[in-house]
């Protein structure tokens, strides 16, 4: 792993009982721990890889012992410099790219930003890239005109889409 990629306990979830539930013919359900999986945060030069491509976990079982790893390994350098857009402009890109959810925009009263944070996209292994692009993840909550609430979560291209092309 390249020097300047640091792994860190992820504070959203990190420690992770993956069930499994079993019915039987007879109606009866019985679950149980498949495994426990620590899951790691990836970053990069202070800023936090995302993405499908930016995964490190060890799995473990019932004794602790470590049983298996999910990772992507990857040399990251810098290729070019970019222009990193304001977080008021990835806020005001939302109503572009949507906001992920089922409330379609003519319904929306309003939108409230909770959060945003400047990232690195990092694609799957198998999309077979080797960029990682600047992307803010932006968290918060629709409101409906009828007073329904939705809670968001997106994320948007912190660079614009011209500076991509010539990637």
């Amino acid at each position: 792993m390249p020097m300047n990629v640091i792994i860190g306990l992820s504070s959203e979830d990190s420690i992770v009982n993956d069930m499994i539930s079993i019915m039987y013919r007879n109606g009866t359900t019985r679950s149980y721990v498949n495994n426990v999986h620590v899951n790691y945060k990836l970053y990069y030069e202070g800023l936090e890889l995302y993405g499908p491509g930016a995964k490190f976990r060890i799995y473990f079982d019932d004794k602790g012992n470590v049983i298996g790893f999910l990772g992507v390994f990857f040399r990251v350098k810098e290729y070019k410099e970019l222009t990193i857009l304001s977080p008021m402009d990835a806020v005001n890109k939302l109503y572009d790219v949507g906001f992920g959810r089922s409330m379609p925009i003519n319904l929306v009263d309003r939108a409230v930003v909770k959060s945003i944070k400047l990232v690195y996209f990092v694609p799957s292994p198998s999309v077979n890239t080797t960029y990682i692009i600047p992307a803010y993840i932006i968290k918060g909550e629709l409101i409906g005109k009828n007073g329904e609430k939705q809670e968001f979560i997106r994320l948007v291209w912190a660079v614009s889409i011209d500076e991509l092309k010539h990637i």
